[in-house]
C-alpha cells in the first residue's frame, strides 16, 4: 500500500453571516482550525486529507486551500 503520511494542519477558515449588521458590530471572520488526517493528495493549490483509509481507498475527505494553511506537521502513526 502506498504510504500516506498522517499530518496535523493548522489553518484559517472563514465564516459567512447573512442578514444586515451594523458597521460597529463587524468582527474578524477568520476562524483558526486544526485538522488531522492522512495526506492523500497535495499540489500548489490545495491539500487533501482523509479521516479513514484502507488498502482499497479512503473516506471522509477534506480539501484545504494552501493559502489558508498556517502549518503542516507530520505525526507518528
Amino acid at each position: 500500500m502506498k504510504r500516506y503520511p498522517l499530518v496535523a494542519i493548522e489553518w484559517d477558515d472563514t465564516i459567512t453571516h447573512s442578514g444586515w449588521i451594523d458597521w460597529k458590530d463587524l468582527k474578524d471572520c477568520i476562524i483558526p482550525c486544526q485538522s488531522v488526517g492522512w495526506k492523500i493528495k497535495s499540489d500548489r493549490r490545495s491539500i487533501t486529507l482523509s479521516a479513514m483509509k484502507s488498502k482499497d481507498g479512503c473516506a471522509a475527505r477534506q480539501v484545504i486551500p494552501m493559502g489558508c494553511i498556517r502549518s503542516i506537521r507530520e505525526l507518528d502513526e
